[in-house]
């Protein structure tokens, strides 16, 4: 509970809380030896009909799944972060190979053998590795123990009431992270390290002009960027299909099309940019001088190590593209949602707006709304009450209000308000489900569900599948006056208040505010400021993705610099003619910041294309599939950020080997 615990008289409580003679829950103790299971159905079958008899496991496996969808988008953007890291290795083993070629010639001169070359940079990127993960490891776990209380705070407004007091870690995940750093290391460096082993001599010792020989041609890597593409699609069927509900869902197979897009689309880097420098060269290029026409030539000189840079900033935009599409989207819907349901001008509760829709509030006498409707300004009060209850083994939510305003559910990916009036749905035992209660319980438009009330259980007709975002463990939506008449409760969670044409809603709120807020401990909220509340939730919700977007742009940064440095450092011997030849010091750095901006735009364009489908398919893979119908919105503002950072970030990379390259010796070179 975290300390906040209060114990009372179970007698006094029920007088404080209105529920004279009722109790929520019995905890049953067994003796020494007896079966749990076989207990649980002994009671069971001993109660009426409507009783829940579950066990503490069974009531947390529940909370267990929840969290464990909230935990898949991490999970993604975690892989495409060892890809990114992968590119970057990759390059900085290039950088060591083109750094040291007089060095490799002179062991094969002597005698050094091809499959030794290779084992000395694989030995050398092991031991790194092994030094990398291990500091990977240890940050990982700092980080965590810093963002947990955030995390938890997360958790508890978002899904759960709950209280973390620490960093609980098993030895699993820190050991698989550290394998895969060590294991993702040594697959990237094996191509360079190939390369490697493959130089000659004689072209080493003479300094001949480094050509990297690799196995990745450019038309090699269009086939495998296509076969990726293709793969990702059924993949991505299969994960539409299997599974007709949010707890049948493989989230793998979501995770593993994903993966296939982004490395597909990365596949086709090399071809992209070719033909970005290309546009360059022709349109463009003149107009920056010299400078633009050799830092053109230069990106084309190999395609395949610059390639690489681009690939990683085309990864570090990517996710951030998808990332803000997939939150700017959920926000619209959300915002959208309750503008749909929330037509009132004030909102009073009884807990703080961005609880968790879990928490347990303390309920108010639904008489009250008599008081309120005597306030100046007040033109008419609405109740809204909601408790949780027991479906099939399932904790559902009952939300009894107007049906009016519960959006229909989605048509052509947009959510309206239902038109259709509902004042006699309570005489016809009506009410409606959610989508994720129809696709978990198997229910259809028209069908008889049966719920538990005090009474014994009853049977109610579904009217409509709609939109609710209250919950996405299920939402059973039913007229106030419906829930009153079959459960006998006078009591509500909120009242929506609309004023009188003309009045204002600042001094209507104040009123409510000073006449019953203080004395029962009520938030008395306008319906802008409530919205706002939602917001603040909703920001709280996604700014790990926020972080994890970060860091992977400064990996996407760390991997323009590496491919300008092994730029640079074999083109020594032409950076020190064109010094001799009169270029200036800061021509020389010209070119190469400007080289670095246009690798990160051709990354940068690159990965906003792909974030915007990965966007896409995040939104109806992860919320459509768990919580219900959304419309993808295009982050606009996020693509031009993106555009700007690719190509600012990435210019101030450049500075690094830019300076090198401007200090470069004359006589040396």
């Amino acid at each position: 509970m975290g300390g906040n615990l209060a114990v009372m008289d179970i007698y006094a409580a029920q007088m404080a809380f209105g529920k004279e003679g009722r109790i929520d829950r019995i905890d049953v103790s067994l003796r020494r030896g007896e079966n749990l299971e076989a207990v649980r159905q002994a009671v069971m079958a001993a109660l009426p009909k409507g009783y829940v008899v579950d066990t503490p496991a069974g009531r947390t496996r529940q909370v267990a799944n929840m969290i464990s969808r909230f935990q898949s988008g991490f999970d993604l953007i975690s892989y495409l972060a060892i890809f990114v890291g992968m590119y970057l290795i990759y390059n900085a083993v290039s950088v060591s190979v083109v750094h040291r070629r007089k060095e490799i010639g002179i062991l094969r001169a002597l005698g050094c053998k091809r499959k030794d070359i290779l084992l000395l940079f694989l030995g050398e990127t092991l031991v790194l590795s092994v030094i990398a993960s291990s500091l990977g490891v240890g940050f990982g776990l700092l980080l965590a123990n810093t963002l947990v209380g955030t995390f938890g705070k997360v958790v508890s407004e978002t899904f759960v009431r709950t209280s973390v007091t620490g960093l609980h870690v098993t030895w699993f995940y820190p050991v698989i992270g550290f394998a895969s750093g060590i294991l993702a290391s040594l697959i990237a460096a094996l191509f360079p390290a190939r390369a490697s082993s493959r130089i000659s001599p004689a072209s080493a010792i003479r300094s001949v002009p480094y050509a990297e020989e690799t196995f990745f041609t450019t038309k090699r890597l269009n086939y495998g960027g296509v076969l990726c593409l293709l793969l990702s699609i059924p993949i991505f069927a299969m994960y539409d299909l299997v599974g007709d509900s949010p707890l049948t869902k493989q989230r793998t197979l979501l995770l593993v099309s994903q993966l296939m897009f982004a490395i597909g689309i990365s596949l086709f880097t090399p071809a992209f940019l070719k033909g970005f420098v290309t546009i360059f060269n022709r349109f463009f290029s003149s107009s920056l001088g010299t400078a633009g026409r050799l830092a053109g030539l230069n990106l084309r000189k190999n395609l395949t190590r610059n390639a690489v840079a681009v690939a990683a900033v085309f990864f570090g935009i990517s996710v951030f593209v998808a990332s803000s599409g997939y939150v700017h989207s959920v926000k619209q819907s959300a915002i959208r949602w309750l503008d749909s349901i929330i037509q009132a001008d004030i909102i009073i509760s009884s807990g703080h707006p961005g609880a968790s829709a879990n928490a347990q509030a303390i309920p108010i006498p639904v008489d009250l709304a008599r008081k309120l409707e005597q306030v100046p300004g007040v033109h008419s009060v609405g109740a809204w009450r909601r408790v949780f209850m027991n479906y099939n083994g399932r904790t559902v939510l009952l939300s009894a209000s107007d049906l009016a305003r519960y959006p229909e559910q989605r048509n052509e990916q947009k959510i309206r308000s239902h038109p259709d009036p509902v004042r006699s749905w309570p005489e016809k035992g009506s009410v409606v489900v959610s989508e994720p209660f129809a696709a978990i319980f198997k229910v259809k438009k028209g069908d008889t569900i049966t719920l538990p009330t005090p009474a014994g259980p009853v049977g109610f007709r579904v009217d409509q599948i709609v939109v609710d975002y209250t919950s996405d463990s299920g939402v059973i939506g039913m007229d106030l006056r419906t829930y009153q008449h079959h459960w006998g409760d006078r009591l509500c969670n909120a009242f929506f208040v609309n004023v009188k044409p003309g009045a204002k809603v600042k001094e209507v709120r104040d009123e409510i505010q000073n006449r019953f807020g203080v004395d029962r401990k009520l938030y008395v909220l306008s319906a802008l400021d409530f919205k706002n509340e939602i917001r603040k939730v909703l920001d709280d919700m996604f700014i790990f993705n926020y972080a994890l977007d970060v860091i992977t742009l400064a990996i996407a940064c760390l991997g323009i610099i590496v491919a300008l440095l092994a730029s640079v450092l074999e083109r020594t011997r032409e950076i020190g003619t064109l010094r001799a030849i009169g270029m200036l010091r800061r021509q020389i750095y010209g070119v190469v910041v400007l080289e670095s901006t246009l690798m990160g735009l051709a990354g940068g364009i690159l990965g906003s294309v792909a974030g915007i489908f990965a966007g896409w398919i995040n939104l109806e893979g992860f919320f459509v599939a768990n919580i219900g119908s959304a419309k993808y919105y295009l982050p606009f503002s996020a693509i031009l950020w993106a555009l700007l950072l690719s190509a600012g970030l990435s210019a101030l990379a450049g500075m690094i080997p830019a300076r090198k390259a401007a200090n470069t010796n004359i006589v040396e070179a």
